[in-house]
Formats: structure tokens, sequence, C-alpha cells
């Protein structure tokens, strides 16, 4: 059974896909796969997590939401068939530990810059003429952050599918919301980068 790491929080709330789509990717993925899903969050995020875990199969969902140690994290990272993330640190950390990585890009933020950068990374974006606000806050955008919403819960499958199942035929329906898996060079050290995250995610 393939294990997928879903990390659906970030620091800033303008950066996080919204939830009730989070739950729609997990149905899918329960459908049609032979998959486990781990929510990866902060304690101070785990009753926000359970609305993903709510009304699934508790043996094929896991809310470990404050149960793992910073450690544990990367070590369960480490070892996920894939990881799905806002732009987060868990994005940034499993991009760097080259696990296959599909990071939900809202545009506030530049992604050139602030792109998860590893071997296997996929960006998922909306592009809009209003990218690179630079709120920090839902509430701020007067569109809605449709940078975000417009993203479908289907687009993230189709890639998480891509990843789990090299080679078969992908479902018809990607956006011009998907861009090409980024093959850059690491530009930190990993072991700084996981202990920097690390110290904010445990905080």
């Amino acid at each position: 059974m393939k294990t997928v790491v879903v990390a659906p929080f970030s620091n800033s709330p303008i950066r996080d896909w919204p939830l009730q789509n989070y739950g729609e990717l997990v149905d899918l993925l329960l459908s049609d796969r032979d998959c486990r899903v781990l929510i990866t969050g902060s304690g101070s995020q785990w009753a926000a997590a359970n609305e993903l875990v709510r009304g699934r199969p508790a043996v094929r969902v896991v809310n470990s939401c404050g149960y793992l140690t910073w450690a544990e994290v990367l070590d369960q990272v480490n070892k996920a068939d894939c990881v799905v993330a806002n732009n987060s640190g868990v994005a940034h950390v499993a991009a760097a530990l080259g696990r296959p990585t599909i990071c939900v890009f809202g545009a506030s933020h530049s992604p050139y810059e602030w792109m998860p950068r590893g071997p296997a990374v996929i960006l998922v974006t909306k592009w809009v003429v209003c990218g690179g606000c630079g709120f920090d806050v839902g509430g701020s955008c007067p569109y809605g952050v449709r940078c975000l919403t417009e993203i479908s819960p289907e687009e993230i499958y189709r890639h998480c599918r891509g990843v789990l199942t090299p080679g078969e035929p992908l479902p018809l329906g990607a956006s011009d919301a998907v861009r090409e898996p980024v093959t850059t060079d690491l530009d930190q050290d990993v072991s700084e980068l996981t202990t920097r995250v690390g110290t904010a995610f445990t905080q």
C-alpha cells in the first residue's frame, strides 16, 4: 500500500488551498488507489485536520498533527510515495529530500522566487493578473483567492495518479494551472532547511 503525505496547512492562510478541496482529493485517492493518507501538521492544526479524517476509514486516513516529533515527520515524508502540500515548510523539505512533491501554490508570492526546489517537484498554480500581490491574509483578497480556489481537486489528483502509477494514461481535464516538474539544483543545505522548518513546525 502506497503512502501519500498531505500537509494542508502553512504559516499564512492565503497560501492554504481550501480544506474542502483537500477532503475531495482524499476521497479521490481512497476511491481509486490502494493507498493510505497521512495528514501532517502541528498540534494547533489537529482539530482542523480532523475534518479530513471524519467519515473516512481510520485505517487509511490518519491525522498525525501534533502526535509526531519533527524527526518522525521527516521520516514519514522521506518514506512517502507522494507528498501534497501548500507552499509550506513541508513542501520545501519534501522537495529537498527528493520526494515526489505536488505543491499547490497560491499566486500571492512569485513561484520563481518561492517555489519548492528539488528533482521531483510538480508545481500547480493558477496564473492570474493580480499575482504577486504579497497578501498574507485571505480576507485581504478582493477576488476570493481565485489563484487557489480555481485549482480543482481533480487537477491535483491527476498528478497524484501520475506519480503513484508512472506510465499510466492520465485523466483528461488538466488546466493551464499545471507546470512541468522543476529540476533545479538545490541552493540550500538540506540539513539547514529541515532544522529551520522544524523549529517553526513545532512552535
